[in-house]
Parts: C-alpha cells; sequence; structure tokens
C-alpha cells in the first residue's frame, strides 16, 4: 500500500488536486502543464555557498548542484506571493539525451521529474508525496530563507536538482479548504470538499465551525488507536504439538472462547498455520490414508498424490509451506529436496469413530447442532509470502450450545483436540479462536473479572486504580471469583474494587483474522501497529484530534528497540492513545501520563531507579539514581535547553544563549524521579505467556525507594513551594471539607500511604466507625473515591485521633476505606524536635530525631521510670501515628502514672494494637533531639541527626544511615553569599567541624514576618512569599482584612500584620494561600 492521503498537493504546476491518487514515485515531465511542458537551460551556475532563490515567472530554472554523502543541505529562498516554486530532480530517459544543454524548447519526453519539495504564497518550503518524502528535512526557516536537508537516495539514477516557478494562488474557494483540510487532518479527499458549504457568508466561520465539532467528542467520537487493534484482534488460539492435537500451549493473559459458547469458531479443514513446524505421517488405514501431526490422526482421505496426480508413498513428511486455511487451499510437504503441492490441497476433517474412539486421550469428541446453525467466516488474503494465501476461513456458533459434553468441558481455556460431530452430518475441528474482554472505562469487567479466573494458571485481569481510572469506572464486586490484581482474597465472599482501563474493548468475535496477539506469520508484529495507525489516518472522522496525536508523538518518542519486547502491538498503541486522548487538552497531563507510563520508564531507564539514602541504608554503598529522563524530560519535553523570551527569541548574556539548566540541576531532578515500578501483572491484554513486566498500566510508586529529602527547582526555590505545611493542616483535617477517601474494598491495605512490611495484612487491627458515625454515614455510598463537601463532627474514637489511615465500615463483608491526606510540606530543620526509635529489629535498635508537631511516630507509655523501662504502645488502631503531644497526653490520662520515657525495649503488643512484624515501627521517646547540618565544598548541605542513644551490648542503638554523620544524602541550596564554611576555608574559620570531608555545623532557625503593610501588588506576594496555607476559612480563627480583586488578606483573630497573615492569589490558574 503506498499511502498518499498526507501528501495530496503535488508538484501539478497550476492546479491542486481534489482527490487523493496514489501514483508511482517514477514522475514524468508530462505531469506539468502550461510552462512546465519544456525545460530549459540553465544559463546561470550558482556557487553551493549562496542562498538560492527561485527564478522569475520567465526566467529560466536554478540549478542546485548536489554533493556526495548521505545528505546535503541547501539554504532556499521563498516563494514570491501568488507563485509556486519547486524543487525537482530531473533524470534523462535515454543515455542519448543531452542533460548539460537542455532549453525551453526541450522535448519533455526526454527527463523524468521526481519531485523533492515546494514553497508556494510566500509560505514555508515543505516535503512533498514522492520518494523524497520520508527523509528530507526542512531543517529551519526564518523570516524569508529554509534550510533543505536533502538525502541522497541510492535507488535513483543521477540527476539535477533545479527550481522552477510558476504562477499561483489560492484564489479559489475550492483551493483554500483544499489548503485547510491539508494543514488540519491527513489530507483532503475529493468528496470532502465538495462538501463544504460555499454559500456560506465566510470560510472561516465554516473552518472554525469544523474545528470546534472536531474538538467536541460529542460530535465527533475518538478513535483509539488500542480499541481499534482489539476489536480486530482474531487469531486461533496457538497449540503445542500440532492443533489441536497436543497439548494446548496456554497463555492466561487471555483464552479461547468456550467452544460451546455463541461465535465459538470451528473449521471444516483439516490444517492450519501452526501445523507448520510438527511432523506429518501418512499411514495406511483400512484402504485409505491416514494423515497424523505429531502422531495424532487428523483426517483420513482416500488418494495422497501431488499436484500432477502422481501417488505419494505412506511415510514421514515435513510441510514445506504454511497450509492456506481454506477448504482445499494450498498444501505442500517436502519430498526429498522438493516442495510439492497435494492434489485436493487442505482436505475436509474426517475421521470415523473407531479412529477418534481409540484416541480419546487426544481427542475429545462434541455433538453440535445442524449446519444451519453456523455462520461463516470469510478468509482473509494475506500477502506476508511470495504468493498470496487466504487465512481464517471458518464456521461459527450462531448460538449457545447446551448438552452434557458441553457441560462436562472444563472452563480452563484448555481447549485442544477437540472434534465436533454436526448433527445430519459433516465434522470440524474447534478453532479457538482468542476471546479479548470489554473493560473499558464506561463499561468496566462485569462480574469482578470471573470470566478470566476460571484457567489452569489464572491471572486477574483487573488493572489496579489509577488516576485514569479511580474516578471514572470503579465499582466494588462482591461476586464470587471477583478478583484483584493488587492482593488474593482470603474468603470468595471478599468484595474487591474493580476498574477500567482505556480503550480494553472486546474483540469482534466476527472479525475476519485481522490482527494476531503478538502477530504471526499471517501478520507480521511491526505492521499491526503501523497498519492500525494507516487505517485510522485514512478512515477515521476524528481527523485534528489524530494529526495533533500524531504531532504531539513525535516530541514525546519511545522507540521499541530501548523497550523490552519490541514485538508487541497493543502496549505501543496504548501508550499512543495518551496523544489520542489529551489531543485537546493540557499539556501537563500529557506529560504526567508519559512520566507514568512503564513504556517511557523503559525508554529512559527510570524504572526502577532508586535514591542514593535507599541505597545507603540498604547495602552500604554509593550510588546515584538514573539521570536519563530528568535530563529529557527538560531538554526534549519540556523546556529546551536556552532559556527564551515570552516571544520565543533566546534570552542573550554577553551575546550567548542562557542555559535552562545545568548538571546539577539534571543530578538533583533524578531524586524526583526515583520509585517508579511495574503495576503487579494481570491478563486480559496482549502478552507472552511467561510474561510478568505490567507495561500497559501507570506505574505505582514503592516508597522505600523514593529520595525523601528537598528538591531545589530552577528558580532558587523548592519543589513544594506555595504548598502549605503539614504542622499547619487543621485539627480533624480528615473530618474537614475537602478530604478525600478512596474505596479498598475488603483489603486493609493502603495504596497512597506507605506501608511497612507486616506478618498478616488481614491481621491489621483497623479503626472501626461507630455504628452513627457521620463519616461511616458519608462513606456507605461505596462510591470509588469520596470528596466531604462540609465539615462533619466526630463521633466517639474519632475525636480522639491526629489522624487516620483507613477505616472500616462494615464487617461482612468487611469494607475499607483509605483517607488520603492533602498535599502538604514538612521543613527539613525544625525547633521542636524529639527522639523517636524503634523496637528491636534485625539485631539493632535506630534512632533519630523528629518534629514533635507532627503525627509521625507511634506512642510509647511508661508505667516505671525507673533504669532500662520497657514501654507499652497506646493507640486505637495498628500503625496509628500520632504527634508526642497526644502521645503523652494518652500516657498521662489513660494510665496509671504513665508519661513518655527513654524506653530500651516496647512490648509490641496491646489490648488495642501491635507493632510486632512490622520492617520499622517508629515510637516517641522524651528526649529532645538534636539536628545539624552538613555542607560540602560545592555548597550542598546533608541533613545530620544527633539522638542522645541508649547503651546496651545485647540491642545496639544506631542512628539511621539516613542522617547519620557519613550519609550521601546531599541536596542543593541557595546561599546569601560563597562564603558558606566549606573544608577549603577551614570550616568557616572552625565555626564548624570537618567531618568526611564536609563541614559539620550547629544551626538557628529563624522565622521571621515579610509584609507589614498591603503588599504593592499580587507578583510582589508571589516573589517574596514560599510557604503556603490552607484555606483560611478552613481555619476558624481568621478575618477577611482586604480585598483588592487581585489580593486577599486574612488576620487571624483581631491582630494586624503578623507571620500568621494569609495572603490569597490566583497562582498557575488556581486560588493558591500563602503565609506572611
Amino acid at each position: 500500500m503506498i499511502f498518499c492521503r498526507d501528501f495530496l498537493l503535488t508538484f501539478i504546476a497550476v492546479a491542486i488536486l481534489f482527490d487523493c491518487s496514489c501514483t508511482s514515485f517514477a514522475y514524468q515531465a508530462d505531469d506539468l502543464t502550461g510552462d512546465a511542458a519544456s525545460i530549459s537551460a540553465l544559463p546561470r551556475n550558482l556557487s553551493e555557498d549562496e542562498t538560492y532563490a527561485c527564478p522569475d515567472l520567465n526566467e529560466d530554472p536554478v540549478v542546485m548542484p548536489a554533493e556526495s554523502g548521505l545528505f546535503f543541505t541547501r539554504r532556499v529562498k521563498k516563494s514570491q506571493s501568488d507563485v509556486l516554486c519547486i524543487l525537482v530532480r530531473v533524470t534523462p530517459t535515454s543515455p542519448s539525451v543531452d542533460a548539460d544543454n537542455i532549453s525551453r524548447r526541450s522535448n519533455t519526453d526526454d527527463f523524468n521529474i521526481v519531485p523533492v519539495a515546494r514553497s508556494y504564497s510566500a509560505f514555508d518550503w515543505e516535503r512533498v508525496a514522492g520518494p523524497y518524502a520520508q527523509d528530507l528535512q526542512v531543517t529551519g526557516c526564518s523570516l524569508d530563507v529554509c534550510a533543505l536537508e536533502i538525502p541522497n537516495l541510492p535507488n535513483l539514477n543521477d540527476g539535477k536538482f533545479i527550481l522552477m516557478s510558476f504562477s499561483h494562488s489560492l484564489g479559489s474557494q475550492e483551493e483554500q479548504v483544499s489548503r485547510f483540510y491539508h494543514r488540519t487532518s491527513f489530507g483532503p479527499t475529493k468528496s470532502l470538499i465538495e462538501s463544504w458549504n460555499y454559500s456560506a457568508s465566510s470560510l472561516d466561520s465554516e473552518m472554525v465551525s469544523w474545528v470546534t465539532k472536531q474538538m467536541d467528542e460529542d460530535q465527533t467520537p475518538m478513535n483509539s488507536h488500542r480499541a481499534y487493534f482489539r476489536r480486530n484482534i482474531d487469531r486461533s488460539a496457538v497449540f503445542q504439538g500440532g492443533s489441536p492435537d497436543g497439548i494446548l500451549r496456554w497463555n492466561d493473559h487471555f483464552h479461547p472462547r468456550h467452544p460451546c459458547e455463541k461465535h465459538a469458531r470451528w473449521r471444516e479443514y483439516s490444517f492450519t498455520v501452526d501445523d507448520y513446524s510438527f511432523p506429518l505421517a501418512v499411514s495406511m488405514y483400512a484402504g485409505q490414508y491416514l494423515l497424523s501431526v505429531n502422531g495424532v490422526p487428523r483426517t483420513l482421505v482416500s488418494a495422497w498424490k501431488n499436484d500432477h496426480g502422481h501417488n505419494l508413498s505412506p511415510g514421514h513428511y515435513t510441510f514445506c509451506w504454511h497450509p492456506e486455511e481454506i477448504l482445499n487451499g494450498v498444501l505442500k510437504v517436502r519430498v526429498g529436496t522438493r516442495c510439492v503441492n497435494i492434489l485436493g490441497g487442505n482436505p475436509r476433517v474426517t475421521l470415523p469413530g473407531q479412529i477418534y474412539a481409540a484416541w480419546s486421550s487426544k481427542i475429545r469428541v462434541l455433538s453440535l447442532p445442524s449446519r444451519s446453525n453456523f455462520g461463516t467466516i470469510d478468509p482473509i488474503l494475506s500477502s506476508s509470502y511470495y504468493d498470496d494465501h487466504l487465512f481464517g476461513e471458518s464456521l461459527y456458533l450462531m448460538s449457545t450450545v447446551s448438552n452434557h459434553q458441553c457441560e462436562s468441558l472444563v472452563k480452563d481455556g484448555r481447549y485442544y483436540g477437540i472434534l465436533g460431530n454436526i448433527a445430519g452430518g459433516g465434522q470440524v475441528y474447534y478453532a479457538g479462536n482468542i476471546q479479548f474482554h470489554e473493560n473499558t472505562l464506561d463499561r468496566p469487567m462485569v462480574k469482578g473479572g470471573s470470566a478470566l479466573m476460571t484457567g489452569v494458571k489464572p491471572i486477574c485481569p483487573i488493572p489496579s486504580k489509577s488516576f485514569l481510572n479511580v474516578r471514572a469506572s470503579c465499582y466494588l464486586s462482591s461476586a464470587a471469583n471477583a478478583c484483584s490484581s493488587t492482593y488474593d482474597k482470603d474468603n470468595s465472599g471478599d468484595a474487591v474494587v474493580i476498574c477500567g482501563s482505556p480503550g480494553e474493548v472486546a474483540n469482534d468475535p466476527l472479525a475476519s483474522n485481522v490482527f494476531a496477539p503478538l502477530g504471526d506469520v499471517r501478520t507480521p508484529t511491526p505492521n499491526q501497529k503501523r497498519n492500525t495507525w494507516t487505517m485510522i489516518a485514512l478512515n477515521g472522522n476524528d481527523q485534528l484530534r489524530q494529526r495533533m496525536a500524531w504531532a504531539l508523538s513525535q516530541i514525546l518518542v519511545i522507540t521499541p528497540n530501548q523497550i523490552a519486547d519490541i514485538g508487541y502491538s497493543e502496549i505501543y498503541l496504548n501508550y499512543y492513545d495518551i496523544f489520542v486522548r489529551n489531543a485537546f487538552g493540557n499539556y501537563f497531563d500529557i506529560l504526567k501520563e508519559v512520566s507514568y507510563s512503564p513504556m517511557m520508564a523503559e525508554m529512559l531507564s527510570f524504572i526502577d531507579s532508586k535514591s542514593t539514602s535507599f541505597v545507603f541504608e540498604d547495602s552500604g554503598s554509593h550510588a546515584f539514581p538514573d539521570e536519563n529522563y530528568a535530563r529529557e524530560v527538560m531538554q526534549l519535553f519540556s523546556i529546551g535547553i536556552p532559556k527564551l523570551n515570552i516571544d520565543g527569541t533566546l534570552q542573550l548574556d554577553a551575546g550567548s544563549s542562557v542555559p535552562t539548566y545545568d548538571n546539577r540541576d539534571i543530578q538533583n531532578f533524578a531524586r524526583a524521579w526515583t520509585g517508579f515500578t511495574h503495576q503487579n501483572m494481570r491478563s486480559n491484554f496482549e502478552a507472552l505467556e511467561t510474561e510478568w513486566l505490567n507495561r500497559m498500566d501507570p506505574m505505582r510508586i514503592e516508597a522505600d525507594w523514593r529520595d525523601p529529602f528537598p528538591k531545589m527547582d530552577l528558580h532558587s526555590g523548592f519543589v513544594g513551594d506555595k504548598k502549605p505545611l503539614c504542622i499547619d493542616l487543621p485539627a480533624k483535617q480528615f473530618l474537614r471539607t475537602g478530604a478525600v477517601y478512596r474505596l479498598l474494598g475488603s483489603s486493609p491495605r493502603p495504596e497512597l500511604h506507605y506501608q511497612p512490611s507486616w506478618r498478616n495484612i488481614q491481621a491489621l487491627n483497623v479503626m472501626l466507625l461507630d455504628f452513627n458515625s457521620n463519616l461511616k454515614s458519608v462513606l456507605s455510598s461505596l462510591k470509588p473515591e469520596v470528596t466531604l463537601d462540609s465539615n462533619i463532627a466526630c463521633t466517639g474514637t474519632e475525636c480522639d485521633l491526629d489522624n487516620l489511615r483507613l477505616v472500616q465500615i462494615q464487617q461482612n463483608p468487611p469494607i475499607y476505606y483509605e483517607y488520603i491526606r492533602p498535599e502538604c510540606v514538612e521543613l527539613s530543620f525544625y525547633t521542636s524536635s524529639k527522639k523517636i526509635s524503634t523496637s528491636y529489629n534485625a539485631g539493632s535498635h535506630k534512632s533519630m530525631c523528629a518534629n514533635q508537631n507532627l503525627d509521625v511516630a507511634f506512642g510509647a507509655c511508661c508505667q516505671s521510670q525507673g533504669p532500662k523501662p520497657f514501654a507499652t504502645p497506646l493507640c486505637k488502631f495498628d500503625i496509628e501515628r500520632m504527634t508526642y503531644g497526644t502521645a503523652r497526653s494518652r500516657c498521662q490520662t489513660e494510665t496509671s502514672n504513665g508519661d513518655t520515657c527513654d524506653w530500651y525495649g516496647i512490648d509490641n503488643w496491646s489490648n488495642t494494637c501491635s507493632t510486632f512484624g512490622l520492617k520499622e515501627s517508629w515510637h516517641w521517646t522524651n528526649q529532645d533531639c538534636l539536628l545539624k547540618v552538613k555542607v560540602n565544598e560545592n555548597g550542598m548541605i546533608a541533613i545530620v541527626h544527633e539522638p542522645n542513644l541508649l547503651l546496651d551490648t545485647f540491642q545496639p542503638y544506631t542512628i539511621d544511615p539516613r542522617v547519620k554523620h557519613d550519609n550521601p544524602n546531599f541536596f542543593r541550596v541557595s546561599w546569601d553569599s560563597s562564603s558558606y564554611p566549606r573544608p577549603s576555608n577551614s570550616c568557616g574559620d572552625n565555626i564548624c567541624q570537618e567531618v568526611n570531608d564536609a563541614c559539620l555545623c550547629n544551626i538557628n532557625i529563624v522565622d521571621h514576618q515579610v509584609f507589614t503593610s498591603l503588599p504593592i501588588n499580587m507578583e510582589d506576594i508571589l516573589s517574596k512569599l514560599h510557604i503556603g496555607s490552607v484555606n483560611p476559612e478552613m481555619l476558624g480563627s481568621y478575618n477577611l482584612a482586604a480585598n483588592t480583586g487581585t489580593m486577599e488578606v486574612w488576620h487571624k483573630g483581631t491582630t494586624g500584620y503578623s507571620q500568621d497573615t494569609i495572603f490569597g492569589v490566583s497562582y498557575r490558574g488556581r486560588k493558591t494561600f500563602l503565609k506572611n
């Protein structure tokens, strides 16, 4: 197929074609009309170093010399107004033609003309249809000149490149519409141009209307590339040992349809493409020839001859060509060294009862209804061979068959060796065509995916919750075989959350062998992706969306040779659909989806990247996160290398461009791209049976691998600036307006909170809401995500909590929700610090500092303050974290003579909760804790904690490796001057202590008020304030003191301007509050 829709406007001198006409690439001179009918001599040879200009309308063509090599570059001026300038390659048709001395009177039959590029009506030079279309590059255009990078094509004879000019204007309405379609679609067609409303008052208004309809998905539905591929999948299951007589090489990522189900496929011919690799045996049976594949009988024929009518002997043969999958289709076997056709071709299935009874362990028999109960599937023609072959001819059941044989056939997907006896005569083999199930965002899989949980090695088909599906498609299912890809159900009655996936449609049961999972000889794998794209480009109504998606895909590129499995189609089409879905959206959403795509993560190698702190803590070695994506997301996908002015021109410093980032920024942002890894593998999409990497669904984050330290942005601030501090969140935030809860089903395994490893996740003691709880009433809707639209009052134990992780709203089956805390920032340095320590783990205790005003550790209560006291946890549910103040208050009010202490050990069990089995269980102590800073020669800093370590020879205490003196977790900061302490200045003249090639310094934290009166304007606020705040209306004690229209000023109580003053401004398109 030659695809020409995108290149409609060909080099016709004065006319623009109005229909798509695919032509060969041997363009003749008589393709041109008018003045192009003759080619003049070239009176002037221009230097290769100059800029080439198109000749005037009445001037002779200009020659443009070529160079050797793969490419050569020429600077060419754009055409004048109302002029078409074309660059063509002319080649003599005969050696007798004088190619060096041609004139306007030369016979045009003496030359072949190949189009290269064009410029018209002062537009930029552009590619055109022809052999140069793929490789020619327009590398840059200024006001009136473009640079053309022209390839030397090896399959064309030597010729000359010449520039010619013709009179041309976009005068007619048809031409204007044609150009409009050329720029907004994959090219116009005659019918599109003729359908235009030329009687409208303005073509511009018609164009606006067309664009508006294209951008409205209700009026112009989106064509998903993944959905197109899935809908047209139609292949027999792959059998091992010869279809269908051996053992099914099952693939539990997808199943064949049950043989008795409506639309199940059957075939009347004996051999398929899948038999090609297996031995064919021919033996005599009752005077006829019994044909067997891999030792199992396939059919009985009266003659075994080549296509010349010569008898062939019984014996062993091999297929030398893939059997044509139609009755009496081409069948070739090897006889000696020759590949011969078998007379009669692919024979009809004929097996007497005595034969299949004798082979009952290999051949199973079903009784099927009469031939009138079957429909037919026509074969398709494949050009994957030197000769065209037909494949996929079959019959299909028009309704489900119910009989004892069908009902006794286990629904395990292993439907091998099934022979059908048709009522009234005739036999067929089960074809085993694959069935993909529907699981879209609009129609998530019914009964929780139970249809795919009956195989020998079932794999759950349900994707994990993500930003793509959680609000759009998830629902709760209690079906017996409903499943989750994130955990195994303990009880069949447990409920699981079922979610869909974009484009995960069912395949058409009546499709005709168009695509195959993983490809096969009928459809080579790379062609499946290309064919999907081409068919949508040619036939899709959403032309503007598809054209935009194509443009975006050229920016955010992935290449198969950089990803482990280049033979797949669906995962690549799913990636491409990111651009189809978001073609008219915003770039942030595109970049988010791309960044969470496992395809991009493999392409740019940040998949499974681990932080320096994790590697150091895990192995004691020093390593840095992968920097590849951190670099490319800036260089290729967003800001680029040079800084630009608002008009797109370069920002200059002393005549040189100003870079947007440097290597320090790359290293810094690489720490942000840690922890991304694949979701658990699931089924119902194209994958090898041995594949266990989920390249379909958005990645999840492995919390342990993440870098927890500050990350500087490109403007001397930090990622997280203008977000509220966690210590400023209002009390009982989990009951406030805007609080978000996500449905977990019957699993108490959180999906967004960090969950240390636990001995038995189902044994977790979770917060069970009271019967009369207001929160329980709100969550009883069982929606996949619930956002509180007003503050609600606490009930019972809720009133005693600093925060929530999970809540249980019912017991049979158990149903859990996870509370999602608003995004907020924890400061790295703080004044109110206490020591926290872990209970005994792997032979040691660990200690470090924590902000006592944050709910980051478990409570620990000592009722004895003697030497080496042991503490007991006081908590309302397992893994309840609280502030130090709450921990101490509970000790003093809920125990006799209890208080916090500097404990030596923890009793891991209590009446209400347990920390036994946790990987890390940090508990509060009553000891103050010292924070220091470590500064290296380059001004980067690391956080150092100096808790007071208890001495115990049996259970030694150590400082957490992430904040020890020798930790390698340096990050960038902004210094007021270059005189910061560093080893080269004796650590600030010995103000600090030199440790491990760095300076260890004490710190002093100072908060100061910025504004004492109304700021000048909003920009003044945004440039000076960096700490965010929650909406002051949620805090209760704030009053609106001023509102200028662009700024709000909120004072706490009756005080005036203070550190507690909050300003409200519009920042990046939304209302933002900032602390003073």
